[in-house]
């Protein structure tokens, strides 16, 4: 089949090789284990991540921001989802408490 479709892509020219064979593909997959029923995302950017708890999150950001130099503050955030049944609820946090956790270096 695959040299019937490669003859059809070449023209009707007789192929070289009787056999082809496809690139065997990686996939990595990734799985997150929640724990509890809440967890956060740190968006700076298009860079999203994501923590078990909000200290951790305010942690990396402080991390992640002192490496870059032109970030744009509209462009960072930090989300609490809380799953409760089917529902999900999604809050972001506000400035105030991040700015007070970075203050004090909470851990």
């Amino acid at each position: 089949m695959v040299a019937d479709m490669m003859k059809s892509v070449l023209g009707g020219k007789k192929l070289k090789y009787h056999s082809w064979s496809l690139p065997t593909w990686r996939v990595r997959l990734v799985e997150l284990k929640v724990k509890g029923n809440t967890f956060y995302v740190l968006v700076v950017g298009n860079d999203r991540r994501i923590y078990d708890s909000e200290s951790e999150a305010v942690i990396s950001l402080k991390s992640i921001v002192s490496g870059k130099e032109d970030i744009d503050p509209e462009d960072i955030s930090i989300f609490e989802v809380t799953i409760l049944e089917e529902k999900w609820e999604i809050k972001a946090i506000p400035w105030s408490r991040i700015a007070l956790k970075l203050i004090k270096g909470e851990r």
